[in-house]
């Protein structure tokens, strides 16, 4: 159950009100509470991502921000800068979040925090753990594709990881899609799950995913549908919009 209440800019603004401590669970349950926190934080935070001049995997967490209205510096890194880059980073790769000189290392994270200032990560505990199922799956699809430096051992693996993980991976997919409803993953609303499973989506229709066939996903109907109402989406539509 969300509440949010409609709240002026002056009201957002002005400090935040002395709240009991037996109140905290109640607000928080109704959402005004963070709601107030999130509206005050992105105003006053200073939040770069860093990441390659590429959607990849930051696109997800740019779009939410967007969503969001939160102002945030997109620090977009060079392909030829990077070796040097590499060495002032936390972990040695990007994507990078660093707010108010904390810095941020995980990208499935970075996206749930962008996402909570536009309830692209819902605060329904069902809701969230449909879309964190989506991310943890969108990374699964990144981490366990398989790399040979033998480009002909790389397109023998590719190709069978299509046939066999991929293939089963959108099969469930596609089932969670029609049996909520045919509109996004995780049911009505889009969610940031929707956002991270785009990114694989648009990679492999593109011909970014190496040695996996653009046409993957002509047996999957119902996630190309899907994928085409995300597109469409204002959350998404608006900010490519903008990108122009």
């Amino acid at each position: 159950m969300s509440c949010h209440l409609p709240l002026t800019s002056s009201a957002i603004i002005q400090p935040l009100p002395t709240i009991h401590p037996q109140w905290l669970h109640l607000l928080s349950y109704f959402s005004v509470y963070p709601y107030l926190f999130e509206e005050s934080q992105k105003k006053m935070s200073k939040i770069t991502l860093k990441y390659f001049d590429i959607p990849g995997r930051a696109e997800p967490v740019r779009i939410a921000f967007h969503a969001g209205n939160v102002e945030f510096e997109d620090k977009r890194i060079a392909f030829p800068d990077y070796p040097e880059v590499k060495k002032t980073l936390a972990l040695g790769y990007l994507p990078e979040l660093e707010i108010d000189g904390d810095v941020f290392t995980q990208f499935a994270a970075q996206l749930r925090y962008a996402g909570r200032f536009s309830n692209l990560y819902p605060s329904d505990p069902i809701a969230q753990l449909k879309a964190d199922e989506i991310i943890e799956i969108a990374q699964e699809l990144l981490y366990k594709a398989p790399r040979s430096e033998d480009k002909e051992e790389m397109k023998r693996l590719r190709e069978e990881f299509a046939k066999t993980t991929l293939k089963k991976c959108f099969q469930y997919i596609e089932g969670l899609i029609e049996k909520r409803g045919n509109k996004f993953t995780g049911g009505d609303e889009i969610s940031v799950g929707d956002l991270a499973l785009m990114g694989i989506v648009g990679m492999i229709e593109s011909g970014g995913y190496d040695f996996i066939p653009t046409n993957f996903f002509d047996d999957f109907k119902g996630v190309k549908a899907w994928y085409e109402r995300v597109q469409a989406d204002d959350v998404v539509a608006s900010y490519y919009a903008k990108s122009k």
